[in-house]
């Protein structure tokens, strides 16, 4: 009788824990399949369409609303300043200011608390990156991923660049008498 209750709490706990690890591993399989999705689209687009406001008007529902908002500021800020650049100037999808890859593959997932972070490497020549060329930051929000991030080498990242451009517009702005 002892040893069919242990039994039965053993089988128990190990249910309850074995749920959450499935469900993760789906999730991490949809995030990776979103990803995938989204860098076999981005590779159509011409060098001209591979622009953040096209990216942003096509695929509204790919960025979370804060990213959103920071790379149309970018967008505006830039545009105060005809003939200098004054914002990003690489490819933030694919973390590339040279000619990018032939193709992308999403592969390894990572859950960070309620982020899912994703390597995504380039294939040039039929050779895989040892690195990944970009780690994009997602997030599930409702049924739908959407990134709030792209991480590159060297630790920086997007959202780090968006804010870094910005302080540095404000201050050029601020001696030029703009807003």
């Amino acid at each position: 009788m002892k040893n069919s209750a242990i039994l039965a709490a053993a089988l128990l706990l190990l249910t309850v824990t074995a749920r959450p690890c499935a469900a993760q591993e789906r999730a991490s399989d949809s995030c990776r399949k979103f990803v995938q999705s989204f860098y076999d689209w981005y590779k159509t687009l011409s060098d001209d369409e591979r622009d953040c406001d096209y990216v942003l008007k096509k695929k509204p529902g790919c960025f979370s609303g804060a990213l959103v908002q920071q790379l149309q500021q970018d967008s505006i800020d830039k545009k105060k300043v005809p003939g200098e650049w004054l914002g990003l100037d690489y490819d933030p999808f694919l973390g590339t200011d040279g000619i990018p890859a032939k193709r992308y593959v999403a592969e390894k997932v990572q859950c960070r608390g309620d982020s899912y972070l994703v390597n995504v490497h380039g294939l040039a020549d039929g050779k895989k990156s040892v690195k990944p060329n970009v780690v994009p930051e997602l997030k599930l929000n409702g049924k739908e991923w959407q990134f709030t991030n792209f991480h590159y080498q060297a630790n920086d990242d997007l959202v780090k660049d968006l804010k870094r451009f910005r302080t540095q517009r404000e201050q050029i702005f601020a001696r030029a008498g703009r807003k």
